[in-house]
């Protein structure tokens, strides 16, 4: 899902009215800009702008939501309420109460995308080597990094942490940004009488307002994607994953035949996971840090990654030139994140969140 804001500001105002109108504007600018960078590249990357909801769990929200429309109208954002009755003709499911449809959101194929980016960054004079792990990053007026298997020394004048959830492993930012494992699956692809039958009547793709959210899509070839709704963090910043698939599975299957009944004996084909870059209280954090003010990052996306990181480079390249003041007045410019205590602390801080997370979401008329 390509989405407007960031993450704790999604159809909230967590901030101000106004710097959330900002926040709106220039993340859908964000979108416009990446929507010509692909078109100059002519490659397909599944990319659409057709909307996104949000789709409201649990009866109790719904009138915070329903004013949240009435705000982000106020503030001339084209947000708008969907009760019950529209929701479930649009997406076939009765099991929600009410949703918020955002006409500027929308969705890209991720990894297609990143072949779209390559080939605009080569275009502009960019050299990318690949399978370059860097293991080392020494601070200094010129940054040291270990590069390889053979550990080959590279210099920079600068450089740029762009590894979000895997960032620790660098030794930075170990107890702020959180390795946070989440599942996602895709069914094979379907007939379109079986998008008929749910009711699944467009093609907007939708997550829900649980704190262990989901979000499902149909892909170009009908195939439909669920993904969330749990998530994990293993000890010391692990990155490897050890769930078991066939637990995953299920969860994930559960969870769309609740949604979808006549789904009932549906298989997926995949099943994978992946990393989010996490912060506890869900902000984000674009700058530059060190000594030698040669740091620069854009980190903890919190889910809205696909957008963000295409803004927050475009933040990091006016910080580097001296345009800083472009961006005066948003939050996530050198945001101090908040740090967790170390280990074995933050395992349990973190897995006991994620047990009051699981237990508000099952209360579901809460």
């Amino acid at each position: 899902m390509l989405l407007p804001q960031t993450a704790n500001e999604y159809m909230q105002v967590y901030s101000d009215p106004q710097t959330h109108k900002r926040i709106y504007d220039v993340t859908v600018k964000n979108m416009d800009d990446l929507a010509q960078v692909i078109q100059g590249q002519n490659i397909d990357c599944d990319f659409k702008r057709n909307g996104a909801l949000l789709v409201i769990a649990k009866e109790s929200q719904v009138e915070q939501y329903r004013q949240y429309a009435v705000q982000a109208k106020s503030l001339e954002m084209p947000i708008e309420f969907w009760d019950r009755t529209r929701t479930q003709a649009e997406i076939g499911t009765q099991v929600y109460y009410s949703s918020l449809f955002d006409p500027n959101a929308g969705e890209v194929h991720p990894m297609k995308l990143v072949h779209v980016l390559k080939n605009a960054s080569e275009d502009a004079g960019a050299l990318i080597y690949e399978d370059s792990p860097v293991f080392e990053l020494e601070e200094g007026e010129t940054v040291r990094l270990a590069v390889g298997k053979d550990n080959h020394k590279v210099m920079a004048k600068a450089v740029i942490l762009a590894t979000n959830g895997y960032t620790s492993k660098l030794g930075f930012f170990k107890n702020s940004v959180i390795p946070i494992h989440t599942p996602m699956a895709v069914t094979p692809p379907l007939p379109e009488s079986t998008f008929i039958d749910i009711g699944w009547n467009n093609k907007i793709a939708y997550s829900d307002t649980y704190n262990l959210l989901y979000h499902l899509s149909r892909t170009p070839d009908n195939r439909i994607l669920i993904g969330s709704g749990y998530v994990n963090y293993f000890f010391n910043n692990g990155i490897v994953n050890k769930d078991d698939p066939k637990m995953l599975k299920t969860h994930l299957y559960k969870e769309l035949v609740r949604i979808y009944p006549t789904l009932s004996g549906i298989d997926f084909e995949y099943i994978w996971t992946g990393i989010l870059g996490f912060s506890v209280d869900f902000s984000q954090s674009v700058g530059v840090m060190g000594v030698h003010k040669n740091i620069y990052y854009g980190l903890s996306y919190v889910g809205h990654g696909i957008n963000l990181a295409t803004l927050f480079g475009r933040i990091i390249t006016d910080i580097y030139a001296g345009e800083e003041s472009k961006w005066k007045g948003f939050p996530f410019v050198n945001h101090h994140l908040i740090s967790l205590p170390s280990e074995p602390l933050k395992w349990v801080a973190l897995h006991s969140t994620r047990a009051y997370f699981r237990m508000a979401d099952e209360a579901k008329q809460a």
